[in-house]
């Protein structure tokens, strides 16, 4: 599995958004599932030891196809979507490393249903049993902040 982030700007705004193309490549011979990003999967570093969480950005006029329900990536199958980051206004002006980090369920003969209702295709077992969970950190991207 893989996951790459990319931007066609290098430059944010404090104060604003930033948006992101996140891609992630199955090349295992299973469907794994994207967990929803949480608000410390996406990590600003600098060179002073600086680090900011940039949270998801689901303010109005956003991405209409957002779901928190876990996306899906078949085997062999790269799946991408786009993301708004919010970039607060504690983060300081300077050069700053941005990655990804992610968490991903394998599909196994069952999926684990958090509270809620979940709909299935197919023949599936479901269970409350929480099954592992592993991370994939992406590439880091650099961007410079300005106020």
């Amino acid at each position: 599995m893989q996951l790459s982030i990319v931007s066609t700007n290098d430059v944010a705004v404090i104060a604003s958004t930033i948006t992101i193309t996140e891609l992630v490549r199955n090349q295992s011979e299973d469907a794994i599932f994207i967990i929803s990003p949480a608000t410390n999967s996406y990590v600003l570093t600098n060179q002073l030891g600086n680090v900011y969480y940039l949270p998801p950005y689901y303010g109005s006029h956003v991405d209409e196809t957002y779901n928190p329900w876990p996306k899906s990536v078949f085997a062999g199958e790269t799946n991408e979507w786009t993301i708004r980051l919010k970039i607060s206004e504690d983060v300081k002006p300077g050069d700053y490393q941005l990655i990804g980090v992610r968490s991903i369920m394998a599909e196994t003969n069952h999926i684990y249903v958090s509270p809620g209702v979940i709909r299935v295709s197919g023949t599936v077992s479901i269970t409350t049993e929480r099954k592992p969970v592993y991370t994939l950190i992406s590439n880091s991207l650099k961007v410079k902040v300005v106020k």
